[in-house]
């Protein structure tokens, strides 16, 4: 293949140990790219057995380790030896007492990114403590801005994928330029919690000039303000109006028929009220994908609110193809986009589905895999 057309991660390898949430999203990002991601699964993991979505877990190959046999940890030492990244999501001291932290991984490999990506982090009073993207999310104030009367909780996508995954991927990729520019045993300690807190920079930016409230449906931004909102329709769903400039508004107004609010003042409290009545009136007198024919290819910037199903046949979002089918699953293509033509990812395996494929490409023999396989030091593939 020409290096021109290779994905920006090719030749890279990662090293995923067996976890759930932000980590399997993370190196799917990293495989979406080209990276040549091996998952580490545990035979004696709890919970046992890796979630099977068939999308996160994609681009990846999977090997099972006994990690407390002498024959396991011997080749999970030669896969960290020919890695790049490792990226594990344990509480804090779990991999110490496997024989897999960073200590004993940088001894096997001074130029190894080691990734660790928790939701409070490798220290702390909350470091030890069970947690979920909910809580990561309330910690941080996030949960408490979004939402009505009572806290909206947004799906696990800001503590998870967002403070999770998108900004350990981000912190995993400075650090292997900075290992390319000689450094050594790099450790990159990504926690949801400081994650989210990092998100809502913008947030707290407003709150230091007095110009966000810290509480709910108040704010410009949180839903409450009628020119950046959701309008219920006739039929029953909605419309997400983000007009907040006046131009915008303008057009807006024009394309609803409503051109007298032209004239009104968007900095008057008035006159915000108004708008959100007359808005509130006519969205009610139509069905929301006739708002959306109405409205549609204009700098009005309204949208329908569509579900999960309807956003897969979005004509706009099809243009992009932002969604692609394979194998019979429908599912989100990688994102961004490079000027060059990416390769198709692998489908997500099955736990151990590559375990003998890998330990060949280790230099492996014949007989030695099979006794580590006999031994159950290993396992997968045929069994």
């Amino acid at each position: 293949m020409n290096p021109v057309t290779q994905r920006p991660l090719h030749g890279v390898n990662i090293l995923e140990l067996q976890g759930m949430g932000p980590v399997p999203f993370c190196t799917m990002m990293m495989a979406d790219l080209g990276a040549n991601v091996i998952r580490v699964d545990r035979k004696d993991a709890p919970g046992a057995v890796v979630p099977d979505n068939p999308i996160v877990n994609r681009g990846r190959r999977s090997i099972v380790i006994d990690l407390k046999s002498e024959g396991g940890a011997s080749v999970f030492r030669d896969l960290v030896k020919k890695s790049h990244v490792l990226i594990e999501g344990y509480r804090p001291g779990v991999a110490e007492r496997l024989g897999v932290g960073p200590d004993v991984c940088h001894a096997l490999n001074p130029e190894l990114v080691y990734a660790r990506l928790t939701g409070w982090g490798q220290s702390g009073r909350r470091s030890q403590l069970a947690g979920h993207d909910i809580n990561y999310i309330a910690a941080t104030g996030a949960l408490h801005a979004i939402g009505e009367t009572r806290p909206v909780v947004p799906l696990n996508i800001i503590g998870d994928y967002a403070g999770g995954s998108a900004l350990a991927f981000g912190g995993i990729m400075a650090a292997l330029l900075n290992v390319a520019k000689g450094a050594k045993c790099q450790v990159v300690d990504s926690a949801m919690a400081e994650g989210v807190s990092y998100l809502l920079s913008f947030q707290y930016g407003l709150l230091a000039q007095d110009a966000w409230k810290d509480q709910r449906s108040v704010n410009l931004l949180d839903g409450s303000h009628p020119l950046y909102r959701v309008y219920e329709c006739r039929c029953g769903d909605y419309m997400a109006v983000g007009a907040l400039e006046s131009r915008f508004a303008n057009v807006l107004f024009d394309r609803m028929g409503e051109d007298d609010l032209k004239q009104l003042d968007l900095h008057d409290p008035a006159a915000l009220k108004t708008i959100e009545q007359r808005l509130e009136q006519a969205f009610l007198l139509k069905d929301r994908d006739a708002w959306a024919t109405i409205l549609e290819d204009s700098d009005c910037c309204a949208t329908p609110v569509l579900s999960l199903l309807e956003a897969r046949d979005d004509p706009g979002l099809a243009d992009r193809n932002t969604f692609r089918e394979r194998q019979g699953l429908s599912e989100p293509a990688p994102s961004p986009r490079f000027s060059f033509s990416a390769a198709e990812t692998l489908a997500a395996p099955a736990s151990g589905q590559h375990t003998r494929d890998i330990l060949e490409e280790l230099g492996y023999g014949i007989e030695k895999i099979d006794e580590l396989l006999q031994s159950a030091a290993v396992s997968g593939g045929e069994e």
